[in-house]
């Protein structure tokens, strides 16, 4: 059609192009990270209260639509991996600012999340409470973030990035993580 931006001949995103055939703009390594993350919340069930903060680290907006958080585990039995993943999308652009957290939550309540709007609501991502999980940004099938979580969380406690370690290659080093404060 003469309004697309582009058409890949599917309706799937995180692959350049979205599902309303509007272009997905790249993310560069680094310029999105994972800086908070809640993997066991305790008023609610996982799958009203967990969520994971993003950060753009760059000087500009950064638009997330045909962004992908993912997480793999795998089995310390049987070794088999396992992935599950949500492409961030909806028709209008999703921005985020400079140097602001960015709320992805797996629910919608504002009261379960101290009474803050989550700024975008996915479904599709369960974080893993008591094992270890590489949790993920991704952007054009390229990978711009990794968080390896040693399965240690606390009920209720999230766990959060040491504000010296805001980069993609700091927060590599569970050293960095602590329980937020």
């Amino acid at each position: 059609d003469a309004d697309e931006q582009c058409d890949d001949g599917n309706k799937v995103g995180g692959d350049g192009c979205t599902r309303w055939c509007n272009e997905e703009i790249p993310v560069a390594e680094g310029a999105l990270i994972i800086s908070e993350y809640l993997p066991n919340p305790v008023s609610v069930t996982d799958a009203e209260g967990e969520w994971v903060e993003i950060l753009n680290t760059t000087d500009a907006d950064v638009v997330l639509n045909g962004v992908m958080l993912a997480k793999q585990t795998t089995s310390t039995t049987t070794g088999k991996a396992s992935m599950s993943s949500h492409v961030i999308e909806q028709m209008s652009p999703i921005i985020a600012k400079p140097g602001v957290p960015f709320l992805l939550a797996i629910g919608g309540d504002p009261a379960h999340f101290g009474g803050k709007d989550p700024d975008y609501v996915y479904d599709t991502v369960s974080l893993i409470n008591s094992a270890q999980m590489d949790l993920t940004l991704w952007s054009n099938g390229k990978l711009i973030d990794l968080v390896v979580y040693q399965g240690n969380a606390k009920a209720g406690v999230a766990i959060s990035l040491d504000p010296g370690a805001l980069d993609h290659v700091a927060n590599d080093d569970p050293a960095n993580w602590c329980p937020a404060q």
